[in-house]
């Protein structure tokens, strides 16, 4: 996409909510989200054969990201109102925004594997003769893993939003001078420009849901295939572990022993 075109909306001053759009789609692929959003789908897929946590997550993820935007889209755009330059802002997040996110990989990476583990559950259960108690014990159990299962969408999808939130914070000069140097100026001088950083963020995120979408459709829908899933989701989850450490190797050299990004 011509960024020129682009540049050429901006300085007409019309169609603000074009140039989100188009800024959104552009920073999707510059290089720092797109490695982002490879690695959130390498995360969010490693659940494969659940169709619906897949496509949850692929949202979670999206509305982390659109979170993070909205609130410095809209310090950027106070500030920018109230005469104040936000260029702080937008240096500090060009230095340091890509160091957080080498632990949050590694930390994933473990989640990924089991290492981690957020919930614990008792097996034991006490055994009775009668048939009332044994039918109390069915049920009992059926509710447990109904509550297991629950915990485990919440707490997946938590983890989703969690680095959506944490990934859009990490900006390399392209996409900081997109966003700061670019949306926030125009949204500061647009009306309803609060609302263009939401524009922004969902756009950025949309790869991640439309991709989600399309493995929740294809596992959900083809039986052959959701068993086929099922029985190679370990092996899926040390590949998809292996891909995030060397996403955080790489984020590591480049944010902790590289000069520029």
């Amino acid at each position: 996409m011509n960024i020129e075109y682009v540049n050429s909306l901006i300085e007409s001053g019309s169609m603000p909510f074009i140039v989100a759009i188009l800024l959104g789609l552009i920073s999707a692929v510059s290089p720092c989200p797109l490695t982002t959003n490879i690695s959130a789908l390498g995360y969010i897929a490693k659940n494969i054969s659940s169709s619906k946590k897949v496509l949850l997550d692929g949202i979670y993820y999206a509305l982390g990201r659109v979170v993070t935007y909205t609130i410095l889209g809209s310090i950027s755009i106070f500030l920018i109102r109230a005469g104040t330059s936000i260029a702080p802002i937008s240096d500090f997040l060009n230095t340091y925004g890509e160091s957080i996110l080498p632990p949050v990989l590694f930390i994933m990476a473990f989640i990924t594997l089991d290492i981690f583990h957020f919930h614990g559950h008792s097996h034991g259960h006490t055994h009775s003769h009668g048939h009332s108690h044994d039918n109390n014990h069915g049920n009992s159990h059926a509710k447990s893993k109904d509550d297991e299962k629950n915990s485990h969408y919440s707490k997946g999808g938590f983890g989703a939003f969690l680095m959506g939130l944490i990934f859009a914070l990490a900006f390399c000069p392209i996409n900081g001078m997109f966003f700061f140097g670019m949306l926030a100026p125009v949204a500061a001088g647009a009306k309803g420009g609060y609302l263009m950083p939401v524009v922004y963020g969902i756009i950025t995120g949309l790869p991640v849901v439309i991709i989600s979408w399309f493995l929740a459709y294809s596992v959900g829908h083809i039986e052959s295939l959701h068993c086929k899933m099922a029985k190679i989701e370990k092996w899926c989850r040390i590949f998809v572990a292996a891909m995030l450490l060397i996403f955080a190797c790489y984020f590591a050299h480049h944010a902790y022993f590289s000069d520029g990004c």
